[in-house]
Protein backbone atom coordinates (compact mmCIF):
# COMPACT_ATOMS: atom_id res chain seq x y z
CA UNK A 1 0.00 0.00 0.00
CA UNK A 2 1.31 3.44 -0.94
CA UNK A 3 0.62 6.00 1.72
CA UNK A 4 2.82 8.91 0.64
CA UNK A 5 1.94 11.77 -1.66
CA UNK A 6 4.23 14.41 -3.22
CA UNK A 7 2.43 17.61 -4.22
CA UNK A 8 3.53 20.78 -5.93
CA UNK A 9 5.90 22.41 -8.36
CA UNK A 10 9.18 21.56 -10.11
CA UNK A 11 10.92 20.85 -6.81
CA UNK A 12 8.28 18.26 -5.93
CA UNK A 13 8.54 16.91 -9.47
CA UNK A 14 12.32 16.49 -9.18
CA UNK A 15 11.96 14.93 -5.75
CA UNK A 16 9.76 12.13 -7.03
CA UNK A 17 12.81 10.48 -8.62
CA UNK A 18 14.61 10.42 -5.26
CA UNK A 19 11.91 9.34 -2.81
CA UNK A 20 10.51 5.85 -3.14
CA UNK A 21 6.97 4.78 -2.42
CA UNK A 22 5.23 8.10 -3.04
CA UNK A 23 2.58 9.07 -5.57
CA UNK A 24 3.53 12.33 -7.31
CA UNK A 25 0.92 14.93 -8.21
CA UNK A 26 3.29 17.57 -9.55
CA UNK A 27 3.29 20.33 -12.15
CA UNK A 28 6.58 22.12 -12.89
CA UNK A 29 6.46 25.94 -12.85
CA UNK A 30 2.98 26.09 -11.31
CA UNK A 31 2.03 28.82 -8.85
CA UNK A 32 0.30 28.12 -5.55
CA UNK A 33 -2.93 29.67 -6.77
CA UNK A 34 -2.88 27.65 -10.02
CA UNK A 35 -2.22 24.46 -8.05
CA UNK A 36 -5.10 25.23 -5.71
CA UNK A 37 -7.44 25.86 -8.65
CA UNK A 38 -6.36 22.64 -10.37
CA UNK A 39 -6.28 20.24 -7.42
CA UNK A 40 -8.48 21.61 -4.62
CA UNK A 41 -11.05 18.95 -3.86
CA UNK A 42 -9.15 16.31 -5.82
CA UNK A 43 -10.52 13.01 -4.56
CA UNK A 44 -7.10 11.36 -4.32
CA UNK A 45 -5.88 14.12 -2.02
CA UNK A 46 -9.00 14.83 0.01
CA UNK A 47 -10.56 11.40 0.46
CA UNK A 48 -7.57 9.57 1.86
CA UNK A 49 -5.91 9.61 5.22
CA UNK A 50 -2.32 9.71 4.04
CA UNK A 51 0.58 8.78 6.25
CA UNK A 52 2.89 11.36 4.69
CA UNK A 53 2.35 14.30 2.35
CA UNK A 54 5.27 16.35 1.02
CA UNK A 55 4.46 19.78 -0.43
CA UNK A 56 6.59 22.17 -2.47
CA UNK A 57 4.72 25.31 -3.48
CA UNK A 58 5.45 29.02 -3.48
CA UNK A 59 8.69 29.36 -5.43
CA UNK A 60 6.89 30.32 -8.66
CA UNK A 61 4.61 32.88 -7.04
CA UNK A 62 5.34 36.41 -8.21
CA UNK A 63 2.18 38.23 -7.17
CA UNK A 64 0.75 39.14 -3.82
CA UNK A 65 2.13 37.35 -0.77
CA UNK A 66 -1.39 37.53 0.66
CA UNK A 67 -2.71 35.51 -2.33
CA UNK A 68 0.02 32.94 -1.80
CA UNK A 69 -0.80 32.71 1.89
CA UNK A 70 -4.53 32.26 1.22
CA UNK A 71 -3.94 29.64 -1.50
CA UNK A 72 -1.54 27.61 0.65
CA UNK A 73 -3.79 27.71 3.72
CA UNK A 74 -6.86 26.75 1.71
CA UNK A 75 -5.04 23.90 -0.02
CA UNK A 76 -3.55 22.63 3.25
CA UNK A 77 -7.02 22.57 4.79
CA UNK A 78 -8.03 19.92 2.20
CA UNK A 79 -5.23 17.50 3.14
CA UNK A 80 -5.70 14.73 5.69
CA UNK A 81 -2.42 13.16 6.73
CA UNK A 82 -0.54 12.03 9.82
CA UNK A 83 2.61 13.84 8.67
CA UNK A 84 2.84 16.85 6.36
CA UNK A 85 6.18 18.32 5.35
CA UNK A 86 6.69 21.60 3.49
CA UNK A 87 9.82 22.24 1.47
CA UNK A 88 10.99 25.77 2.16
CA UNK A 89 11.74 28.00 -0.85
CA UNK A 90 15.37 29.10 -1.21
CA UNK A 91 16.74 31.86 0.99
CA UNK A 92 16.79 34.38 -1.87
CA UNK A 93 12.96 34.18 -1.77
CA UNK A 94 12.81 35.14 1.89
CA UNK A 95 9.25 36.57 1.84
CA UNK A 96 7.88 33.37 0.27
CA UNK A 97 9.89 31.27 2.76
CA UNK A 98 8.19 33.19 5.55
CA UNK A 99 4.73 32.52 4.10
CA UNK A 100 5.40 28.78 3.73
CA UNK A 101 6.89 28.68 7.23
CA UNK A 102 3.86 30.41 8.76
CA UNK A 103 1.37 28.13 6.97
CA UNK A 104 3.27 25.04 8.11
CA UNK A 105 3.58 26.24 11.71
CA UNK A 106 -0.12 27.07 11.79
CA UNK A 107 -0.88 23.39 11.21
CA UNK A 108 2.10 22.00 13.17
CA UNK A 109 3.56 20.58 9.96
CA UNK A 110 7.20 19.82 9.42
CA UNK A 111 9.59 22.03 7.47
CA UNK A 112 12.44 20.86 5.27
CA UNK A 113 15.21 23.20 4.26
CA UNK A 114 17.05 22.15 1.09
CA UNK A 115 20.79 22.84 1.42
CA UNK A 116 21.73 23.50 -2.23
CA UNK A 117 19.82 25.66 -4.73
CA UNK A 118 20.43 26.82 -8.27
CA UNK A 119 18.00 29.78 -8.35
CA UNK A 120 14.57 28.09 -7.97
CA UNK A 121 15.71 24.47 -8.29
CA UNK A 122 17.77 22.34 -5.90
CA UNK A 123 21.15 21.11 -7.07
CA UNK A 124 21.69 17.36 -7.49
CA UNK A 125 23.36 17.32 -4.08
CA UNK A 126 20.47 19.26 -2.61
CA UNK A 127 18.00 16.67 -3.93
CA UNK A 128 20.08 13.81 -2.55
CA UNK A 129 20.23 15.41 0.90
CA UNK A 130 16.52 16.22 0.80
CA UNK A 131 15.71 12.63 -0.17
CA UNK A 132 17.91 11.25 2.61
CA UNK A 133 15.92 13.31 5.15
CA UNK A 134 12.63 12.02 3.78
CA UNK A 135 13.63 8.36 3.34
CA UNK A 136 14.42 7.94 7.05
Amino acid sequence: MIDCLILGDQVADGLRDHVSGCIPLTVPAITSEEYLNRYYGNLMIANNDWDTVIISLGINDTGSLKKTDIALREFRHSIKAKHVFWILPPENLWDLRTVVHDVAMGRQDGLIDVPGWNKSYPTAGGFRELASKLNK
